[in-house]
């Protein structure tokens, strides 16, 4: 039998089956779209049970926000290449599932493949993702599934790294800017913090890095009286590591290029080791941000007085805060 290309169109549509494929199915189920459909979604299944094996390497995360910042979802969905993450049917369908998980509080990937999926009820999010493995070509595995909801004056915000390659959901203090948010959620993406404070490191955690730090200590041959200050000493180290408060404030050069409050000034800087009525001194156009913007953004510590700089080839110097915090003091990145 013959079948119209309208009909192929249409079906094509709603399946994103290929124009053959779509074909092929019309005739095998007479002309009946929802019999095709169905045909078409068995051979998606058969399909998806031969690329199974195939390892899903590449992907993406997703993340859906509600407006209120009350409530967040995230998804992992992995596919073999990047090509195939990159094109807009893998993005929708991603998107689509982070806020099916986010509206439903579906906390674990099975639980959400099991579910109807919300942009075709009619089917599970599992038989929607075996239907795009057999139109797209590639094997598609949802890998997780998370679900949030802020506490009592608190907030949720995220933020996407590389595209999508990294996900971060935060829970912050409701009156938190945006700005804020997004240094908190930057940095966990870069630093990969594994608790809050010092405070929340479990104790077992605690008790082992100090024995280690001991033993290091011990088998250097120091005195058992200055094994607990090292192993103080290595503590604090570690919690500058693994605890996100304790974690120095990072910027990328381009992230300090594309940061707002840029200013041009001239100023005349002379070398610390300038003689009097040397000729090691100039003049330049200097563009920077003043450097105070980023202390506030850092959050100093109480109690800080003076500023330590270190340059890549190891020389050092400080400033009082005071001088840090004037105005006319930049963190410059070009010049002239």
């Amino acid at each position: 039998m013959s079948v119209s290309a309208q009909a192929v169109k249409e079906l094509r549509e709603k399946t994103g089956a290929g124009m053959m494929d779509c074909q092929r199915a019309l005739v095998e189920a007479g002309g009946d779209m929802e019999e095709a459909i169905k045909i078409l979604r068995k051979k998606g299944l058969a399909a998806a049970a031969k690329k199974a094996g195939r390892v899903a390497k590449d992907g993406l995360v997703a993340i859906a926000v509600s407006p209120d910042g009350k409530k967040a979802g995230m998804v992992e969905l992995n596919c073999e290449t990047d090509f195939v993450a990159r094109t807009e049917q893998y993005q929708k369908l991603v998107k689509t599932l982070a806020e099916q998980a986010m509206n439903e509080a579906v906390a674990d990937a099975a639980a959400l493949a099991a579910r109807p999926f919300v942009g075709d009820p009619g089917h599970t999010v599992a038989e929607v993702i075996a239907a795009n493995i057999a139109t797209i070509g590639e094997n598609i595995v949802l890998s997780r599934a998370l679900h949030w909801e802020a506490g009592e004056g608190m907030k949720l915000g995220s933020y996407l790294h590389m595209g999508g390659k990294i996900g971060v959901v935060v829970e912050v203090s409701a009156s938190a800017d945006e700005e804020t948010v997004k240094d908190i959620a930057m940095q966990v993406a870069a630093a990969e913090p594994r608790f809050v404070d010092p405070a929340s490191v479990p104790a077992e955690v605690i008790r082992e890095e100090k024995e280690i730090a001991k033993a290091q200590a011990a088998a250097a041959g120091k005195p058992e009286a200055v094994q607990e200050k090292i192993a103080e000493g290595k503590l604090a180290k570690f919690y500058e590591q693994v605890c996100l408060v304790e974690q120095p404030f990072e910027l990328t050069y381009p992230e300090l290029d594309q940061l707002p409050g840029r200013v041009e000034q001239f100023t005349t800087l002379s070398c610390i080791s300038n003689p009097v009525g040397g000729d090691l001194i100039g003049n330049a156009r200097w563009t920077g941000v003043p450097l105070r913007s980023l202390l506030q953004r850092a959050r100093l510590r109480p109690g800080v007085v003076d500023l330590r700089f270190e340059a890549v080839d190891g020389y050092t110097e400080s400033i009082p805060l005071e001088k840090a915090l004037h105005p006319e003091t930049l963190l410059a990145w070009r010049m002239n």
